[in-house]
């Protein structure tokens, strides 16, 4: 059963569907759309998924975390701020696509992600604090551009495996595990 409602436009309107759905809702305003689906997701254990109007993935919303943002590519994210970068930018839509498209659908994905939902906000406060943080972006944000070249050649298992040797190596160098 898929766990995800999604909002985007279509042929000029706001849909809310969920992904196992024949058919969506259809609304006026981006806003009418994320309610209705944020009322799914909080009843059926859901998580939203919302779009650009012109594509590309805007955000992922677990509402039962009082809808802030659980699965912004916290790491990713990170980077990006530390290097000015748009919340729209490669990096994080290629990223956002290969979670919402590969690694959810593959055995045991889901609970990949919420492990990494769980540690990630704590491993970029501390890679935020850190002395050495510049160093520390280099190389991840180096990790993570060899990761989307990998996504972008279909490599997707070796793309998993090298994020997650990122999200490992922090653990260390944080003392986490």
């Amino acid at each position: 059963m898929a766990n995800t409602i999604r909002v985007y436009k279509s042929a000029g309107e706001w849909v809310a569907k969920r992904d196992e759905a024949t058919r969506g809702r259809y609304f006026d305003t981006q806003k009418e759309a994320y309610l209705y689906a944020k009322g799914v997701a909080l009843n059926n254990g859901l998580t939203v998924t919302v779009y650009y109007p012109e594509g590309g993935i805007k955000a992922v919303i677990n509402p039962r975390n009082k809808g802030e943002e659980d699965s912004n590519c916290f790491i990713t994210t990170a980077c990006v701020r530390h290097y000015d970068l748009p919340d729209s930018c490669y990096q994080l839509q290629t990223l956002r696509f290969f979670r919402d498209n590969y690694l959810r659908n593959q055995k045991g994905g889901t609970e990949l992600i919420q492990q990494y939902y769980l540690i990630a906000p704590k491993l970029v406060k501390l890679l935020n604090q850190h002395p050495d943080r510049e160093n520390l972006f280099r190389n991840i944000f180096h990790q993570i551009n060899t990761a989307c070249s990998l996504i972008e050649r279909k490599e997707n298992a070796k793309a998993k495996r090298l994020y997650a040797k990122v999200v490992s190596t922090l653990l260390k160098h944080f003392q986490l595990s």
